[in-house]
Order: structure tokens, then sequence, then C-alpha cells
């Protein structure tokens, strides 16, 4: 695993200066990106996919998206990066089940407390000519010790908003959202799928990404679908801000209120820094 690792870095870091997420077929984001069906005869892949992969944003860096990544939809192991397709849903990503790094997607590895990308979990691995691109992405705990190459234990509270993982226990407000990222806790209302398509006029219907599950939402003042729907590209999920403490939808857009400790919230109001 490691000496395709090595060779897919130096490919992303000779193909975009701009490559910040890790993933073996990127599809979208960066100027190698190409379709999964392009993938999957390509001679030069880091290994195989299947035509039909489901194109995934990344949950930590939504500007890029890799064949069968993170909890990607599948029916196949071949539909999945590094090949494990259970319950329906790509498996090897941050804070999923490991007993070994070839469990574990990508660039990750299987860390001493059994999870992919958890605790001393190796990182920053790449030759000196061919870094890891943001080794931190390599880690739930999103902090990779470059000297030790290994990363640190996420945090005793759970992880920050913003942040990859695998299930709810993972993140601090009990919350991992279905795009695989920690947000702020939703409520039971409006996670509840509608039993029909049909929504008010002052409502769209969003897919809650489980099957045909949908729910009615007003994109106006949503903030989990604020501004129109997450699935189709159109809305954004106000809760998974990187480091928000406090937000609002407002109009249709994100307003930051107030930053977890260490951050300030921005001049424009729509982000953490």
């Amino acid at each position: 695993m490691s000496i395709r690792i090595v060779s897919l870095a130096a490919a992303l870091l000779a193909a975009s200066s701009a490559v910040r997420a890790i993933g073996d077929f990127p599809c979208s984001g960066s100027t190698d990106s190409q379709s999964c069906a392009a993938w999957s005869v390509d001679p030069n892949a880091q290994g195989t996919i299947s035509a039909t992969a489901v194109c995934q944003p990344d949950p930590i860096n939504t500007s890029m998206s890799y064949c069968g990544y993170a909890h990607a939809a599948c029916t196949s192991n071949v539909d999945c990066d590094y090949g494990s397709c259970q319950n329906g849903h790509c498996a090897g990503y941050l804070g999923d089940a490991c007993s070994s790094d070839t469990d574990c997607q990508a660039f990750f590895f299987c860390g001493t407390d059994g999870k992919c990308g958890g605790t001393g979990a190796a990182c920053a691995n790449g030759a000196a000519t061919a870094p890891i691109p943001s080794p931190d992405q390599q880690c739930v705990s999103q902090s990779c010790d470059t000297t030790t190459k290994t990363c640190a234990a996420p945090p005793a509270a759970g992880v920050p908003n913003g942040f990859g993982c695998s299930d709810n226990t993972m993140c601090a407000s009990g919350w991992c959202s279905t795009a695989s990222v920690c947000s702020l806790a939703a409520s039971p209302q409006a996670r509840r799928k509608r039993s029909t398509h049909v929504c008010p006029a002052s409502q769209v219907a969003c897919s809650t990404g489980f099957g045909d599950g949908y729910e009615c939402i007003d994109s106006q003042t949503n903030l989990e679908q604020c501004g129109g729907c997450v699935a189709d590209g159109t809305g954004v999920d106000c809760t998974a801000i990187f480091g928000v403490e406090s937000v609002e939808c407002d109009a249709g857009k994100c307003i930051v209120m107030s930053c977890v400790p260490g951050l300030n919230v921005n001049p424009t109001a729509t982000a953490c820094v």
C-alpha cells in the first residue's frame, strides 16, 4: 500500500498544485480528474475501480471528488476505492473499523485503536520528493505528527464540526451527517422522511442519502440544506462549516455567528478562520 501511496502522491502533485485531499481516483476538482468510467480502463490507475462507481465529494474538502471514496453508495467491492462494499456503502473511510492497513481506503492506515486514520495510524509517509498532500487529512483527529509520522488521538470530547466521521460517537456534536462529516445535531423533525415527493410550494424535496428517502425543506432557512439540496449541489450544510459553534441560514445563505475557541468568524461571516 505504501508504494501505491507514494506514486499517487507524486501524480497528484504533478497534476495540480491545488490538491488538498486524498483519494485514488479523482473525478472532479483537479486537473487530472476524469470520469470513473475512464479510470476503470486507465492503465496508469493506482488500483481498480468500476466504470459505474459513484463520484463522491470528499467530506472534508468538498471541492474534490473521488470515485468510490468515503461512504459512496456501492453494489460490489469493485465500486469502492480499495475494494470493500459493506451494506451498500464503501468502507474504509476515516473512523471505519479496521484490523490492518488494507482495510482502509486510499491514503488511510489502520490505527492502534482499530480505526482507519485513528490513533497511531501512519501519516505523512510519502517519499521526501513526493510528500503526502495535507497529511492531517489522513487522520480522524485531523492532526498528523510529521516527526513521528503518526496520527494524534482524537479529542476526548469528540472531533469538531467539519471533520470526517463514520458514526455519531466520533463527533463532539453527537451527529455524523449523511455526508460523513461531523455537524451540529439535526432535529428529528428535520431528518424525518416524508411519505410523498409532493412538497409545499415554499419547500423543495431533498434526498436524505438513503435509498429513495427525501425530506421537504425550506431552503431559505434550513441549516442543513441552506439555499437548496446538498445532494445535488444546490445547497450548503451550514452545520458542517469547519469550526462553527453557532450558525443560521438566512435567505438561503449561511451566516456564521460564532466559532469554537481558537477560531474567529471571518469578515463576511461565512467561515471560521
